[in-house]
């Protein structure tokens, strides 16, 4: 499993200000603003955006999994990215896994059921109890995360700090982002704190969720869809989405 790398020690030692941040947010649990935020991080699920074709896929047919990049280029059911992009990805995924970084797939902490629109027009939140044995999370894109620490292909540890368990996720999202928080914010602007996504890859801001694992549909609670440009087609298969998730118990919602 993917939990078992992380510590909840780690989230106690996060960058150098640890303590005071914490302190920062003992300090502020009294109140109400600051409370109900720790509450959205607790209530937040994992998110993965998918092509509304390959949702039709997964809730048509139960032995439909969704898998890995690893695993789909492996199986041959994806074409691999670019060399540059593909031998980063790789690089990446072998110093913060290791060899079970063929494994994992990738989703986003979202408060709301909307996720990443760079990575499709459909977000899918996964039920807690499908994931929560299973998954860590890291404060932001593990690209981002190894450029901003500069961390080098060899190094022999990761940073403390920036990771945590499934359980822990609103211990490691307080300690990123509570000093941005201020009572005058509004539910979205709280909400936007944890996740942002406009369409565009390269501003994104979320905490990423590493899931080890395939999955298949029982494991999915809600279908959010933010498609813009319907053809006739696409409207076909999004009502066969509709129409299929209402069968299998699957909230369907348009935004």
């Amino acid at each position: 499993m993917c939990g078992w790398q992380i510590s909840q020690k780690s989230v106690l030692h996060y960058k150098n200000d640890t303590k005071l941040r914490f302190y920062l947010q003992r300090e502020m649990g009294h109140r109400r603003h600051f409370r109900n935020w720790k509450e959205n991080l607790n209530r937040s699920q994992a998110v993965i955006n998918m092509s509304p074709s390959f949702v039709e896929q997964m809730l048509t047919y139960s032995n439909t999994l969704y898998s890995s990049y690893q695993a789909q280029v492996g199986a041959g059911t994806r074409k691999p990215a670019e060399l540059v992009n593909d031998r980063k990805r790789l690089a990446v995924e072998d110093m913060l896994f290791g060899s079970i970084g063929k494994e994992i797939a990738y989703s986003a902490l979202s408060p709301d059921g909307t996720g990443l629109w760079s990575y499709g027009d459909l977000a899918v939140t996964l039920r807690d109890v499908s994931v929560a044995h299973r998954s860590s999370l890291l404060e932001e894109n593990s690209f981002d995360f190894m450029k901003t620490h500069k961390i080098e292909l060899m190094a022999e540890s990761l940073p403390l700090g920036y990771r945590s368990t499934w359980k822990g996720r609103s211990h490691l999202g307080a300690a990123k982002l509570a000093a941005e928080l201020h009572e005058t914010m509004s539910d979205s602007e709280i909400n936007a704190l944890i996740l942002t996504s406009d369409g565009d890859r390269g501003v994104d801001k979320f905490i990423e969720i590493h899931i080890f694992g395939t999955f298949d549909n029982n494991a999915i609670a809600k279908v959010v869809s933010r498609v813009t440009r319907k053809s006739g087609k696409v409207n076909v298969v999004l009502s066969g989405i509709k129409d299929k998730a209402k069968k299998l118990g699957i909230e369907f919602l348009n935004v």
